[in-house]
């Protein structure tokens, strides 16, 4: 980065660091939502639950033992940088490993091996014509990319073995297990998932949609509705039963860059909407 990525900068109205916009922003505004509410109304009308899981960014691992520990909640609202708009739905992601095994032998005398590159050549060549006869109105279609390629051990050597690292973006209604199988196919191959993102969709007639929708409705005078291409911790918390939405200050065009930052007018708007949806929560959860 080109600023200090752990020393918090503060700058034309701008807060500059590492994280500044994806997510520290949305969830500072979180909470101190929550302190307003407090502060003000003694306590709010519902039970809230504030969770800051990790590894959000490599797997959602955080969220998932969230989930797997039988933590349940009526609704979620997931803080991320959408500019106010409001997510709905999202395609989910899985990553694996692909590996070919060989026999390692001498490059002098090939034939005494097997070439495990030469294996994995004809996997990466199905991988890439692989189609898609599935389709979402809003998502589109999912893909698959090949990222990574790594084999053998010197030059002279036959490689033994072969690994490729795939990356699949799900739509909602498919399910890991069928992309696994997709990804195997009828070769000689062994899969291991590294990554799962569950994909995730949400009915705009849901309550927790039409909570948040309402809350920018009164305090922003819009309600503005996306469907981005990546995932979230959503995707783990819906595939658990929790009606979730996802919705916070910040632009994710900020996210991942070398200078990145927040508005702090943005952050300071966000924690008047998300005491509003405290506040307003109770009327949604008995809309059920």
């Amino acid at each position: 980065m080109i600023i200090p990525p752990f020393t918090p900068t503060i700058r034309d109205g701008n807060l500059y660091g590492r994280g500044a916009s994806d997510t520290k922003g949305p969830m500072a505004a979180m909470l101190m939502g929550l302190r307003r509410v407090l502060d003000e109304d003694g306590q709010p009308p519902i039970t809230v639950w504030f969770s800051g899981t990790c590894n959000e960014e490599l797997g959602a691992t955080g969220a998932a033992a969230l989930m797997a520990s039988g933590f349940r909640a009526d609704m979620a609202v997931v803080a991320e940088p959408t500019s106010f708009k409001i997510v709905y739905t999202h395609k989910g992601a899985l990553r694996a490993v692909i590996e070919t095994a060989g026999v390692a032998a001498h490059s002098s005398m090939p034939h005494l091996g097997t070439n495990a590159i030469y294996k994995m050549m004809p996997v990466i060549a199905r991988l890439e014509k692989m189609t898609f006869p599935n389709t979402h109105p809003k998502l589109g279609m999912p893909t698959l990319s090949v990222g990574t390629i790594t084999g053998g051990s010197q030059v002279n050597i036959v490689p033994a073995s072969c690994r490729i690292e795939v990356d699949r973006r799900l739509l909602p209604g498919e399910t890991r297990e069928e992309i696994i199988r997709q990804l195997i196919g009828n070769d000689d191959v062994t899969c291991t998932v590294t990554e799962f993102y569950p994909p995730f969709e949400e009915s705009l007639d849901s309550p927790v949609i039409r909570l948040v929708a309402e809350a920018s409705r009164r305090l922003l005078g819009r309600a503005e509705f996306i469907t981005p291409p990546y995932a979230t911790n959503a995707g783990a918390y819906k595939a658990a039963g929790i009606p979730s939405v996802i919705f916070g200050p910040g632009n994710l065009a900020q996210a991942h860059t070398k200078d990145e930052y927040v508005e702090l007018a943005l952050v300071e708007q966000a924690v008047d909407l998300f005491a509003e949806i405290i506040r307003k929560a109770d009327g949604y959860l008995c809309a059920k």
